[in-house]
């Protein structure tokens, strides 16, 4: 049966990241995702692209990934493209 693996909270930029493993299946694979908030709104939600056998590799991932995306998205709203 499919159970919730492990989490994992941190911040980056002001941005509260939460990381979810969300299931491992029968053959042991894990799949997650990763929540972005930024001023107490979801921004972004983060899904993992391919399974993987190791949930600290897949934590790692969409760590990397979640502040990837903030960076841009800094990079971005500094520039004036995010508005409201």
């Amino acid at each position: 049966m499919p159970t919730q693996t492990a989490s994992h909270n941190f911040e980056y930029q002001g941005w509260n990241v939460t990381l979810l493993l969300d299931r491992i299946n029968y053959e042991g694979i894990v799949s997650g995702h990763a929540e972005l908030r930024a001023n107490d709104a979801n921004v972004c939600r983060l899904s993992l692209a391919t399974p993987r056998h190791d949930g600290a590799s897949a934590l790692i991932d969409l760590a990397k990934r979640a502040r990837a995306f903030i960076d841009n998205w800094t990079e971005h709203a500094d520039a004036g493209v995010h508005t409201g």
